[in-house]
């Protein structure tokens, strides 16, 4: 009778959660709504447990058209003798959704379940066994997200960004694929928060940051708190001082080749402006100014190698790009040429 109760109370759990996670999928949640979602999750620790796990299995829903339906289907197929014995939670789940998503994240909640997690980070696979949950989400040109991650995490995701989040017992690892995020960390002693760039690697210590990924490599500004930085490549290269820890309104820089910069003091005002549709640089060279407009203008920007290391001060709106790059043969010795959709810069 015990047993039969204990299940009960888990499927009422898991049903409550999984309406909380539709609930969201739709959006235009009230105030009044948030607070009931609050004080449900805040009711009991295994009301947070489930829902992580299922909002997770949710996101990742979203992030399979990048994986490949076959790939999907193959994998959960290569692991059906195992996945019998996966918790039961996980079969119950496949009710509460409707259409093509159930087949897709029934697959790969089953799969998690066994073996290793199939979702093709750069790095090795993740045991699953210490995995909690694992997802991640995406950005089109020209439109930012904002969300709260299941561990309290304030997140803004720049355009055209891309990230994946895996969450275990030990660390929460947030892994940028491309573009920018700010975080807003929350705190948890016992999991540290690093966010990995491929090339370098941000803890937090109790902060908010801002982290931009380009073709140069990766740069690190700190808003508030302190945060710990280390290069991702075993053959680090930290330019003959300890890895830093930096406070707020320090920022540093790590190339594609391992290289670590120095410390420098930043603007806080304006790394933050791109929340804002604002681009201010100091000095920066212009290819790194056409990372960062490339992902919100309508045009593809290119521009050639000579023209890419010129170096630029000032300030752009998001709107007024194609402004902005017409100007440039004010300042500098280079052309703009425009050829249907693209907008080309060529040192003359």
């Amino acid at each position: 009778m015990k047993a039969t109760t204990e299940t009960n109370r888990e499927d009422h759990i898991e049903e409550a959660a999984a309406e909380w996670v539709l609930r969201f999928s739709e959006g235009s949640l009230t105030d009044e709504t948030m607070e009931q979602w609050k004080t449900w999750m805040e009711a009991h620790p295994d009301h947070r447990r489930v829902y992580e796990k299922m909002s997770m299995l949710w996101g990742m829903a979203d992030e399979l058209d990048a994986i490949g339906m076959d790939n999907v289907s193959d994998s959960a197929a290569q692991q059906k003798p195992s996945i019998e014995k996966g918790p039961s939670w996980i079969e119950r789940f496949r009710g509460w959704f409707t259409g093509p998503r159930v087949a897709m994240v029934s697959s790969v909640a089953l799969a998690a379940t066994v073996a290793l997690v199939f979702v093709p980070f750069e790095k090795d696979p993740i045991e699953a066994s210490k995995l909690e949950m694992v997802a991640g989400m995406s950005t089109p040109k020209g439109e930012h997200r904002q969300v709260e991650l299941p561990d309290g995490t304030d997140l803004e995701l720049g355009a055209d960004s891309e990230l994946r989040f895996a969450y275990s017992d030990t660390e929460r690892r947030v892994i940028l694929k491309r573009g920018e995020a700010l975080f807003n960390v929350a705190s948890d002693p016992n999991r540290p928060f690093i966010v990995d760039t491929g090339v370098g690697e941000y803890q937090a210590l109790g902060t908010a940051y801002n982290v931009r990924l380009s073709a140069q490599g990766s740069t690190l500004t700190v808003l508030e708190g302190m945060v710990q930085a280390s290069v991702s490549t075993p053959d680090a290269d930290y330019n003959g001082f300890t890895p830093p820890r930096l406070i707020a309104g320090e920022g540093l820089s790590i190339t594609t080749d391992g290289h670590m910069g120095e410390v420098y003091k930043v603007d806080l005002n304006a790394v933050a402006s791109w929340r804002e549709g604002l681009f201010s640089y100091v000095d920066a060279p212009l290819k790194e100014v056409f990372s960062d407009l490339n992902r919100y203008s309508e045009q593809k920007l290119e521009l050639d190698a000579e023209a890419g290391e010129l170096r630029y001060t000032g300030t752009i709106h998001k709107d007024r790009i194609e402004g902005a790059i017409s100007a440039l043969p004010d300042v500098f010795p280079v052309r703009v040429i425009r050829l249907g959709n693209r907008i080309l810069v060529r040192a003359k």
